[in-house]
């Protein structure tokens, strides 16, 4: 267990499956209060319910490449708990196909959640962050 992630709100995008999930779980166990997201929420509640309820866990629906819905949901996050001590960004797919074989729309919607949602879930804690001047150490 790493008691320093004890009592700490972490937030982690992508948590329904593969390492998200088991970063949510691990964080969990360690005592943290976890916000998990990602564009299905019905696996973030299985995700939830294999938490238990030792500590306090928020499941948002989010598809990090909508900027308005990251501004809708961090909000709510942070009306919740006033602050978020560390934000994993783990939101993310890959298009594997040679460059003149990709489909653009496909390129465009994978720069949009790996590039583009990575800023602004980062953009929605980072004020707060740095208002608080609190350097995490975990």
């Amino acid at each position: 267990m790493n008691h320093r992630l004890k009592g700490k709100n972490i937030v982690i995008t992508g948590a329904s499956g593969g390492i998200g999930a088991e970063m949510a779980l691990l964080c969990a166990k360690s005592g943290a209060n976890v916000a998990i997201m990602a564009r299905n929420k019905e696996k973030l509640q299985e995700i939830k319910r294999e938490m238990g309820d030792k500590t306090q866990v928020l499941v948002y629906q989010l598809d990090v490449s909508d900027t308005n819905q990251v501004e809708q949901v961090f909000s709510k996050v942070l009306t919740e708990w006033t602050h978020v001590d560390v934000l994993i960004n783990n939101a993310g797919y890959g298009i594997f196909a040679h460059a003149d074989e990709a489909k653009m729309e496909d390129v465009s919607g994978m720069f949009s959640v790996n590039v583009l949602g990575l800023i602004a879930c980062t953009k929605a804690v980072l004020p707060s962050m740095k208002k608080r001047k609190r350097r995490s150490d975990c």
